[in-house]
């Protein structure tokens, strides 16, 4: 998409705002999480300062910004999706991300996502993961385990939701991308411990289910089990 003044200034104001807050070493720290990305193209600010001015941008600014796609910075992309973690509805929100989802190219984007309606429209928000679970797209099925994730930690995922996420994700194809496999492990694990019967039965008896992502799932929840047990001793 070629950009037009209007868009070019938008970043300006944006890089201008933000960039007292850039760090070299951290932008290099970042740059090895996301290596799939152009290293130039992480800043380097920690992601509360971002959120802040995400919160904090008016509205001319998020609307000029949110349209100004694509981004020229990592940074830039995650102020886009916590500005849309502030969308108050639903369907408004469902197509600005349908929009940007094309643009998210790394976890560090895909897991802020957080929208704010997410406990009271809990069934909405489960119901649309579902579908870009479903998709051919890994940084949307990412995307989607994050949104999964938070609703199992509000309790607000439904059983109905939570079979068929599994059942989608016992039939992945076996050359889904390492994120989405991270991302199934995670989603597991949060579902033990929640409902650790029923997830060693799933782990144990389904067949047809990644071996990758069985062994990450297993190894996870391992995990998490002596981070318990280290801080009860």
């Amino acid at each position: 998409m070629q950009k037009d003044s209007s868009t070019t200034g938008v970043h300006a104001k944006v890089l201008h705002d933000i960039q007292l807050y850039r760090s070299p070493r951290l932008a290099d720290f970042n740059a090895k999480l996301v290596p799939n990305i152009d290293p130039h193209t992480v800043l380097g600010i920690r992601t509360p300062l971002l959120r802040t001015y995400a919160n904090n941008a008016d509205e001319k600014l998020c609307h000029e910004f949110l349209q100004a796609l694509p981004h020229p910075y990592l940074e830039m992309n995650m102020i886009h999706m916590i500005m849309l973690n502030n969308e108050i509805h639903f369907e408004t929100w469902t197509d600005a991300m349908d929009a940007f989802i094309p643009f998210c190219n790394n976890w560090m984007v895909t897991d802020c996502t957080a929208p704010k309606m997410l406990k009271k429209n809990s069934m909405h928000y489960a119901r649309q993961a579902i579908e870009w679970l479903q998709k051919d797209d890994r940084w949307g099925k990412r995307i989607a385990l994050v949104l999964l994730i938070k609703l199992v930690g509000c309790s607000k995922l439904a059983q109905k939701e939570k079979s068929a996420s599994l059942d989608i994700i016992a039939n992945l194809s076996h050359d889904i991308p390492y994120y989405v496999q991270m991302g199934a492990a995670w989603y597991i694990q949060t579902l033990y411990k929640k409902d650790p019967n029923s997830i060693t039965n799933y782990l144990k008896n389904n067949t047809h289910l990644d071996t990758r992502i069985k062994k990450r799932s297993i190894q996870k929840i391992r995990e998490g089990k002596q981070i318990i047990t280290g801080n009860n001793a």
